[in-house]
C-alpha cells in the first residue's frame, strides 16, 4: 500500500468517524403494542419533536384497510382533540387516527406520550409500522411524514436501538479489503 493511499485512507476513516450520526433526528412517533384478547389490541403513542422548530400542532397516523378495524380512540390526551375515522373497503380508504393540538403542541424537544388506539386486527397478521403526517394546522401542509417504530418490550420506555453506521462498516470493509491485499502481495 502506497504512503498516498494509506494517509487517504486514514483522513477517509478518521472524517467518516467524526462525521457518523449516532442517532438520526426527526419527527418520532413510538408505539407500544398491548394484546387486549381475542385478536383486539391496544396501541399506546408518544411523540417526540427534534425537528419542528414551530412544534408539533397536529398529526395523523394512517391505520391500513387490509389488517385493521374497530378504530377505538382509549385515551385522551388533555389539550388535544382526537378522532378516528374507520377503515372503509367501499372507498377503499385507510382508517385514520387524527390528533390535533387545542393549545401548545409539542415544542422541538418535548415528548409527548398518552395517545392511544385500540382495535381489531385480522388473525393471524403481524403488526409492522404504520405511515404517519405532521401537519400544520391552518393550511393541512405536510411539514413531516414516517413511520412509526415499535418500543421493543424488554427495552425501557424511550430506548431507541440505533444501526450500525454504514459509513463506518464501509470504511472497515476498505480496511481489510487493502490489509489483505497488501498480504497477497
Amino acid at each position: 500500500m502506497t504512503k498516498l493511499m494509506k494517509t487517504l485512507l486514514v483522513k477517509y476513516l478518521f472524517g467518516t468517524t467524526l462525521l457518523a450520526p449516532t442517532l438520526a433526528q426527526a419527527i418520532i412517533i413510538e408505539s407500544q403494542l398491548s394484546d387486549l384478547g381475542a385478536n383486539r389490541f391496544e396501541l399506546n403513542y408518544s411523540l417526540t419533536n427534534d425537528d419542528l422548530a414551530s412544534g408539533i400542532e397536529g398529526f395523523t397516523i394512517y391505520f391500513d384497510l387490509a389488517i385493521f378495524s374497530n378504530l377505538q380512540i382509549t385515551s385522551s390526551v388533555l389539550g388535544w382533540d382526537e378522532i378516528v375515522f374507520q377503515p372503509d373497503p367501499f372507498i377503499p380508504d385507510d382508517g385514520i387516527y387524527d390528533a390535533l393540538a387545542t393549545g401548545a403542541g409539542i415544542a422541538l424537544g418535548e415528548t409527548l406520550g398518552g395517545f392511544a388506539v385500540a382495535f381489531d386486527l385480522l388473525p393471524g397478521v403481524q403488526l409492522a409500522t404504520q405511515f404517519f403526517d405532521i401537519y400544520d394546522p391552518f393550511d393541512f401542509d405536510i411539514l413531516s411524514s414516517g413511520t412509526t417504530s415499535q418500543l421493543v418490550p424488554s427495552l425501557p420506555p424511550n430506548q431507541r436501538v440505533s444501526a450500525p453506521n454504514i459509513g463506518l462498516l464501509i470504511s472497515f470493509a476498505v480496511l481489510v479489503l487493502c490489509v489483505r491485499r497488501q498480504h497477497a502481495q
